[in-house]
Protein backbone atom coordinates (compact mmCIF):
# COMPACT_ATOMS: atom_id res chain seq x y z
CA UNK A 1 0.00 0.00 0.00
CA UNK A 2 1.02 3.50 -0.76
CA UNK A 3 1.26 6.45 1.76
CA UNK A 4 0.88 9.33 0.19
CA UNK A 5 0.69 12.39 2.41
CA UNK A 6 0.49 9.48 5.39
CA UNK A 7 1.17 11.16 8.55
CA UNK A 8 2.26 7.64 9.29
CA UNK A 9 6.01 7.23 11.12
CA UNK A 10 8.83 6.11 8.42
CA UNK A 11 10.04 2.62 8.60
CA UNK A 12 14.08 1.98 10.25
CA UNK A 13 15.09 1.54 6.40
CA UNK A 14 13.68 5.27 6.00
CA UNK A 15 15.16 6.53 8.78
CA UNK A 16 18.76 5.57 7.51
CA UNK A 17 18.63 7.01 4.10
CA UNK A 18 17.23 10.21 5.84
CA UNK A 19 20.39 10.74 7.97
CA UNK A 20 23.31 9.36 5.00
CA UNK A 21 21.23 12.52 2.85
CA UNK A 22 21.43 14.98 5.20
CA UNK A 23 25.18 13.93 6.04
CA UNK A 24 26.07 14.60 2.46
CA UNK A 25 23.77 17.45 1.89
CA UNK A 26 26.03 19.22 4.93
CA UNK A 27 29.34 17.96 3.56
CA UNK A 28 28.38 19.54 0.26
CA UNK A 29 27.66 23.01 1.57
CA UNK A 30 31.27 23.51 3.14
CA UNK A 31 32.86 22.00 0.24
CA UNK A 32 31.02 25.08 -1.05
CA UNK A 33 32.01 27.39 1.30
CA UNK A 34 35.74 26.73 1.03
CA UNK A 35 35.86 26.41 -2.48
CA UNK A 36 33.86 28.96 -3.49
CA UNK A 37 34.37 32.64 -4.82
CA UNK A 38 36.26 34.60 -1.78
CA UNK A 39 34.25 38.13 -0.85
CA UNK A 40 36.19 41.23 -2.96
CA UNK A 41 39.25 42.90 -0.45
CA UNK A 42 41.60 43.63 -3.16
CA UNK A 43 42.43 47.93 -2.24
CA UNK A 44 41.74 50.32 -5.24
CA UNK A 45 44.65 51.12 -7.64
CA UNK A 46 44.95 54.48 -6.52
CA UNK A 47 43.88 55.05 -3.05
CA UNK A 48 43.57 58.53 -1.96
CA UNK A 49 46.50 60.56 0.00
CA UNK A 50 46.71 62.32 2.84
CA UNK A 51 48.59 65.52 1.72
CA UNK A 52 52.15 65.43 4.01
CA UNK A 53 52.31 69.14 5.74
CA UNK A 54 55.86 69.85 3.88
CA UNK A 55 53.54 70.00 0.91
CA UNK A 56 51.11 73.06 2.02
CA UNK A 57 53.50 76.18 0.40
CA UNK A 58 55.22 78.08 3.48
CA UNK A 59 54.67 81.28 1.52
CA UNK A 60 51.02 81.14 2.01
CA UNK A 61 49.40 84.83 2.84
CA UNK A 62 48.56 83.99 6.27
CA UNK A 63 45.10 86.03 7.96
CA UNK A 64 46.58 89.17 9.39
CA UNK A 65 43.89 90.76 12.57
CA UNK A 66 41.75 93.08 12.23
CA UNK A 67 43.31 96.19 13.54
CA UNK A 68 40.67 97.59 16.41
CA UNK A 69 39.01 100.67 15.26
CA UNK A 70 38.99 103.04 17.97
CA UNK A 71 35.57 103.10 20.03
CA UNK A 72 34.38 106.09 21.97
CA UNK A 73 37.75 107.22 22.09
CA UNK A 74 38.88 110.24 24.28
CA UNK A 75 39.18 113.56 22.85
CA UNK A 76 42.58 114.65 21.97
CA UNK A 77 44.22 117.13 23.78
CA UNK A 78 45.40 120.29 21.61
CA UNK A 79 47.15 122.04 23.94
CA UNK A 80 50.59 123.93 23.57
CA UNK A 81 53.48 121.85 24.42
CA UNK A 82 55.35 122.69 27.60
CA UNK A 83 58.84 124.04 26.75
CA UNK A 84 60.23 124.26 29.92
CA UNK A 85 59.31 124.14 33.69
CA UNK A 86 58.35 127.97 34.97
CA UNK A 87 61.49 129.09 36.49
CA UNK A 88 62.16 132.55 38.46
CA UNK A 89 63.62 134.94 35.85
CA UNK A 90 66.88 136.14 35.59
CA UNK A 91 65.96 139.58 35.90
CA UNK A 92 62.99 140.43 37.64
CA UNK A 93 62.05 143.63 36.37
CA UNK A 94 61.83 142.15 32.72
CA UNK A 95 58.24 142.57 30.88
CA UNK A 96 59.37 140.27 28.16
CA UNK A 97 60.61 137.47 30.93
CA UNK A 98 57.91 137.90 33.47
CA UNK A 99 55.11 137.61 30.33
CA UNK A 100 56.94 134.21 29.27
CA UNK A 101 56.77 132.66 32.23
CA UNK A 102 53.46 134.04 32.82
CA UNK A 103 52.46 131.99 29.63
CA UNK A 104 54.96 128.69 30.46
CA UNK A 105 52.82 128.80 34.20
CA UNK A 106 49.29 129.07 32.31
CA UNK A 107 50.59 125.66 29.94
CA UNK A 108 51.67 124.31 32.56
CA UNK A 109 48.02 124.50 34.98
CA UNK A 110 46.14 123.91 32.29
CA UNK A 111 48.03 120.28 31.61
CA UNK A 112 47.92 119.14 34.57
CA UNK A 113 44.19 120.21 35.05
CA UNK A 114 42.68 118.26 31.23
CA UNK A 115 42.71 115.00 33.03
CA UNK A 116 41.04 116.45 36.22
CA UNK A 117 38.33 118.47 33.69
CA UNK A 118 37.15 115.53 32.01
CA UNK A 119 36.37 113.99 35.53
CA UNK A 120 32.47 113.99 35.75
CA UNK A 121 31.63 116.02 39.14
CA UNK A 122 27.98 115.40 40.55
CA UNK A 123 25.83 118.28 41.73
CA UNK A 124 22.09 117.95 43.40
CA UNK A 125 20.40 121.08 41.64
CA UNK A 126 16.95 121.07 43.46
CA UNK A 127 15.69 117.31 43.16
CA UNK A 128 17.88 116.35 39.66
CA UNK A 129 20.98 115.20 40.51
CA UNK A 130 23.34 116.23 37.35
CA UNK A 131 26.86 115.40 36.28
CA UNK A 132 29.18 117.78 34.54
CA UNK A 133 32.96 117.29 33.02
CA UNK A 134 34.83 120.17 30.75
CA UNK A 135 37.46 119.51 27.53
CA UNK A 136 39.90 121.91 26.98
CA UNK A 137 39.52 123.62 23.36
CA UNK A 138 43.37 124.54 23.58
CA UNK A 139 42.34 128.29 23.45
CA UNK A 140 42.87 130.90 25.93
CA UNK A 141 42.94 134.80 25.88
CA UNK A 142 45.14 136.69 28.66
CA UNK A 143 45.89 139.72 30.26
CA UNK A 144 49.08 140.90 32.53
CA UNK A 145 48.59 144.73 34.63
CA UNK A 146 50.79 146.54 37.14
CA UNK A 147 49.22 146.75 40.41
CA UNK A 148 50.47 149.17 43.00
CA UNK A 149 51.07 146.21 45.40
CA UNK A 150 54.57 145.68 47.03
CA UNK A 151 53.55 141.96 47.49
CA UNK A 152 51.78 141.21 43.97
CA UNK A 153 53.21 143.72 42.29
CA UNK A 154 51.62 142.15 38.90
CA UNK A 155 48.57 140.40 38.07
CA UNK A 156 47.67 138.03 35.56
CA UNK A 157 44.42 136.94 33.99
CA UNK A 158 43.29 133.93 32.11
CA UNK A 159 40.28 132.61 30.23
CA UNK A 160 40.69 128.90 28.97
CA UNK A 161 38.23 127.87 26.47
CA UNK A 162 36.20 124.87 27.24
CA UNK A 163 33.07 122.14 26.11
CA UNK A 164 30.93 122.18 28.60
CA UNK A 165 28.92 118.56 29.04
CA UNK A 166 25.91 118.26 31.16
CA UNK A 167 24.62 114.49 31.63
CA UNK A 168 26.99 113.75 28.96
CA UNK A 169 25.31 116.07 26.65
CA UNK A 170 27.39 119.01 24.96
CA UNK A 171 25.80 122.27 26.21
CA UNK A 172 26.84 123.90 22.91
CA UNK A 173 27.14 127.29 25.19
CA UNK A 174 30.55 129.47 25.20
CA UNK A 175 32.34 128.86 27.99
CA UNK A 176 35.42 129.77 29.56
CA UNK A 177 37.44 128.78 32.96
CA UNK A 178 38.66 132.21 34.11
CA UNK A 179 41.43 132.42 36.63
CA UNK A 180 43.31 135.32 38.28
CA UNK A 181 47.02 135.27 39.10
CA UNK A 182 49.14 136.81 41.45
CA UNK A 183 53.33 138.05 40.50
CA UNK A 184 54.75 136.95 44.01
CA UNK A 185 58.60 136.59 45.34
CA UNK A 186 59.62 136.01 40.89
CA UNK A 187 56.84 133.42 40.33
CA UNK A 188 52.67 133.47 39.26
CA UNK A 189 50.48 131.88 42.06
CA UNK A 190 46.83 130.98 40.79
CA UNK A 191 44.43 132.87 43.17
CA UNK A 192 41.16 131.93 42.41
CA UNK A 193 38.85 130.19 39.59
CA UNK A 194 35.41 130.54 38.22
CA UNK A 195 33.45 129.25 35.15
CA UNK A 196 31.56 131.84 33.23
CA UNK A 197 29.29 131.29 30.82
CA UNK A 198 27.84 133.64 27.68
CA UNK A 199 30.06 136.03 29.24
CA UNK A 200 27.21 137.22 31.29
CA UNK A 201 27.50 134.78 34.26
CA UNK A 202 30.32 133.29 36.68
CA UNK A 203 30.20 129.86 38.67
CA UNK A 204 32.59 129.64 41.18
CA UNK A 205 34.74 126.68 40.13
CA UNK A 206 36.70 125.90 43.32
CA UNK A 207 36.83 122.02 43.30
CA UNK A 208 38.45 122.80 39.79
CA UNK A 209 41.54 124.98 41.25
CA UNK A 210 43.33 122.54 42.57
CA UNK A 211 43.60 120.55 39.29
CA UNK A 212 46.29 123.72 38.20
CA UNK A 213 48.15 124.32 41.10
Amino acid sequence: MLYKGSSSPPTEKRRGTMKKNCVVGFLITILVAACGPKPNTTQPANPPLAVAAAEIPSNAPRPQPASASPTNAAPQSSTPPITTNATIPEDPNDLAEIQKLFLQTVNEGVRKAEAGLKTPVTRIQGNETRTFFAEYTGKFTYDIKKTDSIVSPLLGTVSWTVNWYENGILTNIPTTLDARYAYQNGRWVIRDLVRRVNDEKNYPADEYLPLFQ
